[in-house]
């Protein structure tokens, strides 16, 4: 049964003023869309701290705020044209990072591409989704975010980091709508 079919799973219209998806450590974000398709993420810690995420279309990040810190990414092609997703495409790129001042800090290669479609369950939810990776290429080796991109809401769920020989899994316990 789709996530449509269950009165209690939030849907693309909850979205609208923010769902909560809270992961297996306590971690949980509040993420809502608005109507230029713009995505935020507010991540709260389970320690306390609390993260910024912004998107023009919740899959590539265009700024990232932590307490005084605000960054933010430019990319070397047209992202607005990355939804509908379409599975196992690619696209490669460079991402350009500024800080507040406007002082370009670092430009780096990067290669992003899309799974196969599943679906993926939160709770007694299920949506169906597309995963997708980016892989970004630093001077000290390769990083990798993997999100689960919920076709249905058009939000994005962190799913997998991993920098430096160490990987990070999340996984979401629930979502309700705020």
């Amino acid at each position: 049964m789709l996530a449509g079919q269950i009165n209690a799973c939030p849907t693309v219209d909850d979205v609208k003023t923010g769902v909560r998806i809270t992961f297996g450590d306590g971690t949980y974000s509040i993420i809502s869309r608005d109507s230029a398709g713009a995505v935020t993420e507010t991540q709260h810690t389970s320690d306390g701290e609390v993260f910024v995420f912004e998107s023009a279309n919740g899959l590539l990040e265009t700024v990232y705020i932590e307490g005084d810190t605000q960054d933010t990414f430019a990319y070397d092609f047209d992202t607005s044209d990355l939804l509908p997703l379409t599975p196992w495409t690619r696209v490669g790129g460079q991402q350009t990072l500024t800080d507040k001042t406007g002082e370009v800090v670092e430009r780096v290669e990067f290669s992003y591409h899309t799974l196969g479609e599943s679906t993926y369950r939160i709770g007694a939810c299920i949506y169906p989704a597309v995963r997708v990776q980016t892989q970004y290429q630093f001077d000290v080796g390769a990083t990798m975010v993997e999100l689960t991109f919920l076709t249905d809401l058009q939000i994005p769920i962190n799913a997998a980091y991993r920098a430096g020989g160490v990987v990070d899994i999340y996984r979401a316990v629930s979502i309700v709508a705020k």
